[in-house]
């Protein structure tokens, strides 16, 4: 008997079903109104299941730096992430300002 859960779990599932997502798009594009709603709904879920484990990893992470043993490493990275910013941000003023001219 084949164990369902294997089954879809299985990356071979998800390259086979995103190759036949693909095929039906092209050849069957009639099919895609009726097929939106259930595109939607995974989308959605998609989207709530992953936001929390973006937060809880970004957390756990700075959790991690705050250690003693990693102050030093929090303080580089605080500075180049500072610099970055501070760069980026005279780029684009500058960018703006060259475009203004014209």
């Amino acid at each position: 008997m084949i164990n369902l859960k294997k089954t879809l779990q299985s990356p071979i599932t998800l390259v086979f079903c995103t190759a036949l997502g693909i095929v039906a798009g092209i050849y069957f594009p009639f099919l895609t109104p009726f097929l939106e709603p259930i595109n939607d709904v995974y989308i959605s879920l998609f989207q709530v299941c992953s936001l929390p484990i973006i937060i809880a990893a970004l957390t756990i992470s700075i959790g991690k730096l705050l250690k003693k043993e990693f102050h030093s490493v929090l303080v580089k990275w605080l500075g180049f992430s500072l610099i970055a910013v501070i760069m980026s941000a005279l780029i684009g003023i500058a960018t703006s300002v060259s475009m203004t001219k014209f």
